[in-house]
């Protein structure tokens, strides 16, 4: 292992460094006032715990507003049910037609009046102004092409994370998605090279999972 402060050799190298970051999407609107990453809305939940508040601009994209979850996992369910307590609605926008979050994550969304589901679309655009931010997006339905439009008032990105894997590029192979290919349990395609937990789990990403693995 090579570093800038040390240099050392080992006999077995376990990598659990995690999916930190959120992904995002490479829309046109992207940048609008109102978008924001569930992730970042959701650490705030936790903070209300301690006293702290929302921020403003959060605040300002959903209470008494329309806004839009993208995701179909349980962060999205999550931000979907959350958000409830602040909109006036919440829209779900799911690529596939089923969700891939927990059942009982789903079922709470699913019997919230406060939320509708828009199945098997993609978003492709976001419009709006700079001054007023998003006001609406431009989805595509998987199945048939065909565009529309949904308005709303802000827009919560909730589609997974990055996992920290880009040191690795060209050694250590991974999938589409930049998780890295384990076998036999942990085992990468570098001899003495295990991989645990986030880094190449994409579906739980739990601390008990990196080490239980």
């Amino acid at each position: 292992i090579s570093t800038n402060q040390i240099i050392d050799n080992f006999d077995a190298v376990s990598v659990c460094i995690g999916s930190e970051v959120p992904r995002d999407l490479e829309v046109k609107g992207r940048n609008l006032k109102g978008i924001h990453f569930a992730m970042d809305f959701l650490s705030q939940q936790n903070d209300m715990v301690s006293g702290k508040t929302i921020s403003k601009d959060i605040l300002i994209s959903a209470k008494g507003k329309k806004v839009l979850v993208i995701g179909g996992g349980d962060t999205a369910m999550e931000e979907a049910t959350y958000l409830t307590k602040f909109a006036s609605e919440v829209v779900v926008i799911h690529r596939r037609d089923t969700f891939r979050a927990s059942k009982v994550m789903v079922d709470r969304v699913m019997k919230n009046s406060k939320v509708r589901v828009i199945w098997d679309v993609v978003m492709k655009d976001i419009e709006g102004t700079k001054e007023s931010g998003v006001k609406s997006v431009i989805l595509e339905n998987q199945k048939t092409k065909k565009r529309f439009n949904e308005d709303c008032d802000g827009v919560f990105l909730a589609i997974g994370h990055k996992p920290n894997t880009d040191l690795f590029k060209d050694q250590l192979e991974t999938n589409e998605n930049g998780y890295l290919l384990t076998n036999s349990g942990t085992k990468t395609n570098i001899d003495g090279v295990f991989a645990c937990g986030d880094v190449q789990d994409h579906i739980y990403r739990q601390a008990i999972t990196a080490a239980g693995t």
